[in-house]
């Protein structure tokens, strides 16, 4: 009996210490998008009165927001089919009054799909040097050549009664274009590997990629 329990506890242990050897998987870094043009553009919100009256609040934030990206050829045949985009915005108030202010980034195809997107959250996420802040975008999914709509919308806080908040909102519309840098896959024997051109080397020969 005791020799059963020996054996089915090791059976047990070599079962554990194998469950992280078949569930890890080796991170992929995702490919960076190359930008290729962007428009300057100043986050504010509509300030909206009882009588009726209504005006544009003082600049929240600035930045030069991308509205056209390159999907760079793969480094490797093993790529990652990840994409990420970062650029960096300006807060225009001090620190403690960002706190007031959210901000989402959000890419849609012209089907109505959401592609990419990234926010700003409470104060904590504003760099607290007063310094520019980091936008940083990630999709896992296909992203296409062709023309998207990136929505910016600023919000900012009234107030708040500790179950409802109060915001006052802008949103802003920016045409937003994908291409993707040209290349090739190319095979000699058993070597593969990315050509970043239109055509393979001499003696190789192009293969699907």
């Amino acid at each position: 009996m005791k020799n059963r329990q020996k054996t089915l506890a090791l059976l047990v242990a070599a079962a554990l210490a194998a469950v992280p050897l078949l569930t890890a998987v080796p991170a992929q870094a995702a490919d960076t998008l190359t930008i290729t043009s962007t428009q300057p553009v100043t986050g504010t919100v509509d300030i909206k009165y009882e009588d009726g009256r209504s005006e544009t609040s003082v600049p929240l934030w600035t930045g030069s927001i991308p509205t056209g990206v390159r999907i760079p050829a793969p480094k490797t045949t093993y790529s990652s089919s990840c994409s990420e985009l970062t650029f960096a915005i300006q807060a225009s108030l001090s620190y403690d009054e960002m706190s007031d202010v959210d901000i989402d980034f959000e890419i849609w195809s012209t089907a109505g799909v959401k592609v990419m997107s990234d926010s700003i959250y409470s104060g904590s996420q504003w760099n607290p040097s007063g310094g520019p802040t980091q936008i940083a975008a990630l999709t896992c999914e296909p992203f296409a050549d062709g023309k998207y709509n990136l929505y910016v919308t600023t919000q900012y806080q009234l107030s708040t009664d500790g179950l409802l908040t109060y915001y006052q909102e802008g949103k802003q519309t920016l045409s937003f274009s994908v291409s993707r840098a040209k290349f090739v896959k190319c095979k000699k024997g058993y070597t593969t590997k990315i050509v970043a051109k239109t055509k393979c080397p001499s003696g190789w020969k192009k293969v699907k990629a």
